[in-house]
């Protein structure tokens, strides 16, 4: 689950494509396994499976919600969860395909 409780304005809509915007974002795992993500000049603490949606976004990688939830494992709805806390920190971009 994303570290806050869903935002809402992010729909849990498979194509709606995620995009990470700013330079300087890391990411870690800590002592216990959670992932300490770090990016506009903010920190959150993640559960494990939100690795492979960070790691995705950290590559300049455009993605669906789809595809962040296929290589997650992370419901759609985790997924939005997560993409709308990182929207409203500033630090992602999302837009439909057309």
């Amino acid at each position: 689950m994303p570290s806050l409780p869903f935002v809402d304005g992010i729909p849990a809509d498979e194509s709606l494509s995620v995009r990470l915007t700013p330079a300087g974002a890391w990411y870690g795992v800590d002592e216990i396994g959670h992932v300490v993500f770090s990016a506009g000049g903010q920190e959150w603490t993640f559960s494990s499976p939100v690795l492979a949606v960070i790691k995705l976004l950290l590559n300049g990688t455009t993605a669906t919600l789809g595809e962040l939830s296929v290589s997650s494992g992370l419901p759609v709805g985790h997924v939005a969860a997560l993409v709308s806390e990182l929207l409203e920190a500033g630090v992602a971009a999302v837009s439909r395909r057309r």
